[in-house]
Protein backbone atom coordinates (compact mmCIF):
# COMPACT_ATOMS: atom_id res chain seq x y z
CA UNK A 1 0.00 0.00 0.00
CA UNK A 2 1.40 3.39 -0.96
CA UNK A 3 1.53 6.42 1.34
CA UNK A 4 -1.10 8.14 -0.80
CA UNK A 5 -3.46 5.16 -0.51
CA UNK A 6 -2.91 4.99 3.24
CA UNK A 7 -3.58 8.71 3.67
CA UNK A 8 -6.74 8.47 1.55
CA UNK A 9 -7.92 5.50 3.61
CA UNK A 10 -7.26 7.30 6.87
CA UNK A 11 -8.93 10.47 5.61
CA UNK A 12 -12.07 8.55 4.63
CA UNK A 13 -12.03 6.74 7.97
CA UNK A 14 -11.92 10.04 9.84
CA UNK A 15 -14.80 11.46 7.81
CA UNK A 16 -16.83 8.29 8.45
CA UNK A 17 -16.00 8.26 12.17
CA UNK A 18 -16.97 11.90 12.63
CA UNK A 19 -20.19 11.37 10.70
CA UNK A 20 -20.99 8.35 12.88
CA UNK A 21 -20.26 10.37 16.01
CA UNK A 22 -22.67 13.06 14.85
CA UNK A 23 -25.28 10.44 14.02
CA UNK A 24 -24.85 8.98 17.52
CA UNK A 25 -25.28 12.42 19.06
CA UNK A 26 -28.43 12.88 17.02
CA UNK A 27 -29.80 9.51 18.18
CA UNK A 28 -29.05 10.50 21.79
CA UNK A 29 -30.89 13.80 21.53
CA UNK A 30 -27.77 15.96 21.32
CA UNK A 31 -28.62 17.14 17.81
CA UNK A 32 -28.48 20.81 16.97
CA UNK A 33 -31.42 20.36 14.52
CA UNK A 34 -29.15 20.22 11.49
CA UNK A 35 -30.04 17.68 8.85
CA UNK A 36 -27.66 14.71 8.74
CA UNK A 37 -26.50 15.37 5.20
CA UNK A 38 -25.76 19.04 5.94
CA UNK A 39 -23.81 18.08 9.04
CA UNK A 40 -21.84 15.39 7.16
CA UNK A 41 -21.11 17.87 4.40
CA UNK A 42 -19.84 20.44 6.86
CA UNK A 43 -17.87 17.76 8.71
CA UNK A 44 -16.27 16.67 5.45
CA UNK A 45 -15.27 20.26 4.83
CA UNK A 46 -13.83 20.51 8.35
CA UNK A 47 -11.71 17.41 7.92
CA UNK A 48 -8.68 18.95 6.36
CA UNK A 49 -5.29 17.36 6.21
CA UNK A 50 -2.14 19.41 5.80
CA UNK A 51 0.37 17.01 4.32
CA UNK A 52 4.04 17.39 4.89
CA UNK A 53 6.85 15.03 4.03
CA UNK A 54 6.40 13.03 7.22
CA UNK A 55 3.23 13.97 9.05
CA UNK A 56 -0.17 15.46 8.54
CA UNK A 57 -2.14 17.49 11.00
CA UNK A 58 -5.86 17.40 11.60
CA UNK A 59 -7.39 20.86 11.59
CA UNK A 60 -10.53 21.14 13.79
CA UNK A 61 -11.72 22.84 16.99
CA UNK A 62 -9.37 22.51 19.96
CA UNK A 63 -11.97 20.54 21.92
CA UNK A 64 -12.02 17.85 19.24
CA UNK A 65 -8.23 17.65 19.20
CA UNK A 66 -8.21 17.27 23.01
CA UNK A 67 -10.68 14.37 22.75
CA UNK A 68 -8.48 12.67 20.17
CA UNK A 69 -5.38 13.21 22.32
CA UNK A 70 -7.13 11.64 25.32
CA UNK A 71 -8.21 8.74 23.13
CA UNK A 72 -4.66 8.07 21.93
CA UNK A 73 -3.32 8.45 25.47
CA UNK A 74 -5.69 5.70 26.69
CA UNK A 75 -5.41 3.44 23.62
CA UNK A 76 -4.50 -0.18 24.38
CA UNK A 77 -4.47 -3.43 22.39
CA UNK A 78 -7.74 -5.26 22.91
CA UNK A 79 -7.00 -8.97 23.27
CA UNK A 80 -4.65 -9.89 20.46
CA UNK A 81 -6.12 -7.55 17.82
CA UNK A 82 -2.93 -5.85 16.66
CA UNK A 83 -4.40 -4.92 13.26
CA UNK A 84 -7.08 -2.70 14.82
CA UNK A 85 -4.63 -1.26 17.34
CA UNK A 86 -2.07 -0.44 14.64
CA UNK A 87 -4.65 1.18 12.37
CA UNK A 88 -6.31 3.19 15.13
CA UNK A 89 -2.99 4.28 16.61
CA UNK A 90 -1.72 5.46 13.23
CA UNK A 91 -4.96 7.35 12.49
CA UNK A 92 -4.86 9.11 15.84
CA UNK A 93 -1.13 9.86 15.66
CA UNK A 94 -1.61 11.51 12.27
CA UNK A 95 -4.39 13.69 13.67
CA UNK A 96 -2.55 14.45 16.90
CA UNK A 97 0.92 15.02 15.50
CA UNK A 98 1.66 17.80 17.98
CA UNK A 99 1.75 15.16 20.74
CA UNK A 100 4.80 13.55 19.17
CA UNK A 101 7.59 16.05 18.62
CA UNK A 102 10.07 13.24 18.01
CA UNK A 103 9.43 9.83 16.50
CA UNK A 104 10.83 8.31 19.70
CA UNK A 105 7.90 9.90 21.61
CA UNK A 106 5.46 8.23 19.24
CA UNK A 107 7.25 4.90 19.64
CA UNK A 108 7.08 5.12 23.45
CA UNK A 109 3.34 5.81 23.34
CA UNK A 110 2.75 2.97 20.87
CA UNK A 111 4.71 0.49 22.98
CA UNK A 112 2.87 1.69 26.09
CA UNK A 113 -0.39 0.38 24.63
CA UNK A 114 0.97 -3.10 23.96
CA UNK A 115 0.13 -6.10 26.17
CA UNK A 116 2.56 -6.81 29.02
CA UNK A 117 3.59 -10.10 27.44
CA UNK A 118 5.37 -8.34 24.56
CA UNK A 119 5.96 -4.85 25.98
CA UNK A 120 9.38 -5.68 27.44
CA UNK A 121 10.58 -7.48 24.32
CA UNK A 122 9.65 -4.59 22.06
CA UNK A 123 11.36 -2.08 24.36
CA UNK A 124 14.45 -4.29 24.59
CA UNK A 125 14.74 -4.33 20.78
CA UNK A 126 15.26 -0.53 20.90
CA UNK A 127 13.37 0.18 17.67
CA UNK A 128 14.49 3.27 15.77
CA UNK A 129 11.38 3.85 13.62
CA UNK A 130 7.64 3.43 14.03
CA UNK A 131 7.63 1.01 11.12
CA UNK A 132 10.21 -1.21 12.81
CA UNK A 133 8.26 -1.04 16.07
CA UNK A 134 4.95 -1.98 14.46
CA UNK A 135 6.47 -4.82 12.47
CA UNK A 136 8.28 -6.27 15.50
CA UNK A 137 5.27 -6.00 17.80
CA UNK A 138 2.97 -7.56 15.20
CA UNK A 139 5.44 -10.38 14.65
CA UNK A 140 5.62 -11.08 18.38
CA UNK A 141 1.83 -11.17 18.67
CA UNK A 142 1.56 -13.63 15.76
Amino acid sequence: MTDAQLKALISQGVVDALAERDAEKSRNGEDSHDSGSDRRSRMSNQVCYLYSARKCSYVCPIGEIKKLEIEIWNLKVKGTDMVSYNQHFQELSLMCSRMFVEESDEIKKYVGGLPDMIHGSVMASKPKTMQDTIEFATELMD
